[in-house]
This record gives structure tokens, C-alpha cells and sequence, in this order.
């Protein structure tokens, strides 16, 4: 028998995945907390026109000294300067590292800001860290500014940088100072340094409006790490929608859970949505628990037109989306945008299922392995939209019996000459040429590119059964918008061909991506100013 995909299932599935995991939805009106979110304290060592700030508590998410540690370029780019963490700087460290440009991106300032207990330790560090400079054959300068101590050298040779971080430029000197007895700062200048104390009793990071508004609405109670972008900076486009991202990360008994929070550009202000899923979305019960690509929620229409906003200013990934959306429809006479997402009212889960031979190995493409679509839809809208499709290239519907479960197949009648005898010199054979196959269960349509991938949602343990899948959507509050589950293992080679840098994201938090399980997104709607969503990140020894 001939089969042939069924295009529209997995198109929708890449556009889901887009949208979920890039966090193109996010946050109801946030609830207000007791103890309100303020950001790392050493951000105010960062100019006001910071590209990108991250910061870490390296005793939750220690830096050196363990194989686990995701935070391996930090340290590369220190060793850079001379300075190796664990030797000059962990022994007085407190609380908080915080790593900044101190400038434009092409300017490579680099400042690293961190705690101390207080002035004995900052002192020794300072000592620990200049004596090892000395010994290298370093020749160091004094100054003073604004009462603070100032103390600098210049590398002759700079080192080259590490693989991890080679899209950095090295270290051409270094300047350290002690403010306030507790905070140690170095630079890769004076010049860096001079501005960013200055800064820092002035106007910086901390007194504008969008990094303000990203930390007061970030709500997660774990607080081990914290990253804000200025988008603006990475920008093509003269008019970004999102004007900045922070992300909050900390430990759970599940993995890492990592929030993350878009704040609107001022002239870019969204329209509200409400997060929809406020119940388990039992459409989940028809998905293989073997399937390595799962995505979740309620109502189609609506997440296209979130997402039809979301995409203004990203020319390139918006002609994109709609040239796929576009090419995918026209294969099969339907128009995704136009008939099947307003046809799709309640809620619904899609999932790319593993190849049958091969069942922990990816397909090359999204489109070489089977897909199933399950919808809540009382209506029969989406019925009616592609039996008016099929009908149009003359495809019927084949009642078929799969495991004592009653299901259609949409086929073509295809015939072939069979094997002819002198008595039969006429005979004929026809066959069935399956473009897709469906099923009605408990009022949930079960839709297939195969009979055999409806025989794994009718047959087989659901996603929704499995404990791990519980503990991960468990993480997540509610209401939200719906889940995007990834079998890391599974899917990383595909999805490494499809983002090819991907492998620079990974290869800067080496060990932990090469322990990485699976991959569960969530968000929470969109108010006028930010969107939140939140992402767990489950590891082999969590």
C-alpha cells in the first residue's frame, strides 16, 4: 500500500513550536508579590545602554569545581585575562558574578561585577589576583578615581580566546577597583572602568524604564540566575517589536526552570490575551508517550492572530512562516490560515511520532516522519474543511476497522495491471493510496498521516500517563497557554540542522546540554507591555 503525508499537520506543528518556544506569548496581569523582584544588585555596574547583563549566584550554580556547571565561558573569558575563577576569585566570591558589555557589541567592553562579604575579603582577592599577575612577568599601574583605587596592566601578548567563546575578542589588559568596600570589579581597561563607576553613582542599567519594568514583572520564586538583553541592539530592523528580554533561572527537584519575559517597545504596545488552559488538556490523551515533539493548548485562531502581531518587524522569519504556511496549504487545496486555524475552536494537541523502524532517531526534516493531530471540535469545522478539500482531488473516504476502533481513511483508488493469465488477459487491481486516516474518540478527533501512526494514538500509552510528563506540566502554574515538549535526544540532530547555531548555544553551556533530556515550555498570555513564558530543562542526573 502507497502512502502519501499529509503536509498541514506538520506545518502547524513547526508554527507551534516556533511560537511557543520562542516565547511569542507570555504573561497575564501579573499577581503582585510579597518580596517584589529587584535584579541582581551589581547591575548597577552596568552603563544604561548595556547590550546584554547575566548574572550568577555561584553557589547555586557553581561556576568551577563541578562537572555539572553550565557556566564554563565565564571562566573561559576571565582565564583569558589571567585570572582563573577558582584559584583568584571563588575562595572571596559571595553571592553574585554578573558579566556586561559595557558598550556597543563591537566594542567588546567586558566588566565583571561580584560580592564579597565585605572589605577584608575583597581585599584579599585583590591581592590573590595581582600576585598571580606579577608572577606571570605583568607590570601594573595605579590611579585614582573618585576616591577609588584603580589598578591596571596591559597584556603585550593578548592570549587567544577559547573555542567556546571565539566571537569575543581577548583580553588586552586589565583594570580592577573595590567600591563600597564589597563589590569587586574588573574590565579589560581603565578607560571601561573609569565609565562604569561613573555610571554607577549616577544614571545606569537599573534607572531605565525597560529593564525596571522587566524585573518588576518576573515572578518566579527561583532566583539562581538572571540574563537581560537589550534587543534593540541585535536589531535589523528599525523598528523592533521588543524593545528587551530578561530571564530569571533556578534549580528545581525537576531541572532548571528558566522564566523569561519580553517587554513591548513603547511605540509597539500588544493587545491583552488571556491564558486559556486552566484544566489538564485531555486532547493529550490520545499522544504516543513515545513521541519526541509535542505541542498543546486552546484555540488555533487565536494564537495565529497573537502570533501574526508577534511577527511585525521580523521581515525575514515573518515571509518565512508565510511562505511555508502558503506552500504547504496550496499542496492540498486549503488555506491553513483562512480555513483550518478559525476551524479549530477548542483545544488541541499535534505530535510528530518516531519513525516506526528507527523509533530514537529523528527524520532528517520535519516532514519525513508521521504526525498526529487531535482537536476538541464538537462543530466538525475542521471535518467539513478538508472532506471539501479532499473532494476537490478526488479523494474519498474509506471506512476501516483498526483494532476493533471504527476509523476513515482519506484515499485515492489507484489501478494496476495484475499478473494476466491466457483466460484473463483484463484483470485489474486497485488500490488504496492513504493521504491520511481519522478517528472520533470521547468527542476528540484523532487525525493521521498513516493508519499505522492513528493505530499509535488509539493504541498506545499516552504522553499524559507518563509520570515524568506530569511532574513537568506540575512545574507550571496555571491558567497558561499551553505546553511544547521536546525529547531532547531525539530531536536534537534535527533541530540542529534546522538552527545550525544551535551547536554555539550548546557548546557554551557545556556539560549540562550534553545531560539534557527533555525541553517543556509554557506561557502565559500577553498584557499591552511584556509577555512570560517559562521553560524546564530536565537533566540525566536530576
Amino acid at each position: 500500500m502507497m502512502t502519501r503525508r499529509f503536509p498541514w499537520i506538520q506545518l502547524l506543528a513547526i508554527v507551534l513550536c516556533f511560537f511557543l518556544s520562542g516565547g511569542m506569548a507570555f504573561a497575564d496581569s501579573p499577581p503582585v508579590t510579597a518580596e517584589p523582584n529587584e535584579g541582581p544588585i551589581t547591575a548597577r555596574f552596568a552603563p544604561q545602554q548595556t547590550p546584554i547583563l547575566f548574572s550568577v549566584n555561584p553557589k547555586q550554580m557553581p561556576m568551577a569545581g563541578n562537572q555539572s556547571s553550565p557556566l564554563q565561558w565565564p571562566q573561559a573569558l576571565l582565564a583569558n585575562a589571567g585570572v582563573r575563577y577558582a584559584r583568584d576569585l571563588q575562595p572571596w566570591i559571595n553571592d553574585e558574578l554578573t558579566f556586561a558589555l559595557a558598550g556597543p557589541v563591537k566594542q567588546h567592553h567586558y566588566v565583571f561585577a561580584l560580592t564579597t562579604r565585605g572589605a577584608k575579603e575583597s581585599q584579599a582577592c585583590i591581592e590573590q589576583l595581582w600576585q598571580q599577575q606579577i608572577a606571570a612577568g605583568q607590570t601594573l599601574s595605579f590611579q585614582q578615581d573618585s576616591g577609588i583605587s584603580l589598578i591596571s596592566t596591559e597584556f603585550d601578548n593578548p592570549q587567544p580566546l577559547a573555542p567556546e567563546i571565539s566571537g569575543l575578542q581577548p583580553f588586552e589588559g586589565l583594570s580592577t577597583a573595590i567600591v563600597d568596600e564589597r563589590y569587586l570589579l574588573l574590565a579589560n581597561s581603565p578607560s571601561v572602568l573609569q565609565d562604569v563607576i561613573a555610571d554607577s553613582q549616577s544614571q545606569n542599567l537599573t534607572d531605565t524604564p525597560e529593564y525596571q519594568q522587566a524585573v518588576a514583572n518576573l515572578q518566579q520564586k527561583q532566583q539562581d540566575g538572571f540574563v537581560y538583553v537589550d534587543l534593540s541592539a541585535f536589531s535589523r530592523s528599525s523598528a523592533p517589536p521588543y524593545h528587551s528580554l530578561a530571564m530569571q533561572v533556578g534549580k528545581t527537584r525537576q531541572g532548571l526552570l528558566a522564566e523569561t519575559l519580553l517587554v513591548a517597545d513603547s511605540d509597539h504596545l500588544k493587545n491583552m490575551v488571556k491564558p486559556a488552559v486552566s484544566r489538564p488538556i485531555q486532547a493529550l490523551d490520545y499522544i504516543p508517550g513515545s513521541s519526541p515533539l509535542i505541542a498543546s493548548g486552546i484555540n488555533l485562531q487565536r494564537l495565529w492572530t497573537q502570533m501574526n502581531q508577534d511577527l511585525k518587524g521580523y521581515d525575514q522569519l515573518d515571509k518565512w512562516v508565510r511562505t511555508v504556511l502558503k506552500q504547504g496549504g496550496e499542496q492540498w487545496s486549503v488555506n491553513l490560515t483562512r480555513d483550518v486555524f478559525p476551524s479549530v475552536e477548542g483545544e488541541y494537541a499535534v505530535a510528530m511520532l518516531p519513525s516506526h523502524d528507527q523509533p530514537l532517531t529523528a527524520p532528517s526534516s520535519f516532514f519525513e516522519s508521521d504526525w498526529l493531530f487531535v482537536h476538541d471540535d464538537g462543530s466538525q469545522k475542521l471535518t467539513q474543511v478538508l472532506d471539501k478539500a479532499a473532494k476537490k482531488q478526488n479523494i474519498g473516504v474509506i471506512p476501516y476497522a483498526l483494532d476493533d476502533h471504527p476509523v476513515s481513511a482519506w484515499a485515492h483508488l489507484v489501478s494496476s495491471e495484475a499478473d494476466s493469465t491466457p483466460q484473463d488477459s483484463n484483470s485489474m487491481v486497485l488500490n488504496a493510496e492513504i493521504t491520511g486516516a481519522f478517528a472520533t474518540e470521547a468527542d476528540h478527533q484523532i487525525l493521521a498521516t498513516s493508519l499505522d501512526a492513528l493505530k499509535q494514538g488509539l493504541t498506545e500509552d499516552a504522553i499524559s500517563k507518563q509520570k515524568d510528563f506530569q511532574s513537568s506540566l506540575a512545574t507550571f502554574s496555571e491558567p497558561n497557554q499551553g505546553y511544547v515538549y521536546l525529547d531532547w535526544p531525539v530531536m536534537k540532530s534535527l533541530l540542529e540542522r534546522q538552527l545550525p547555531k544551535l551547536r554555539q548555544l550548546e557548546t557554551l553551556f557545556n556539560p549540562w546540554s550534553q545531560k539534557l533530556t527533555s525541553v517543556t515550555f509554557t506561557n502565559y498570555g500577553e498584557t499591552p507591555n511584556v509577555q512570560r513564558s517559562q521553560v524546564l530543562l530536565r537533566f540525566s542526573d536530576s
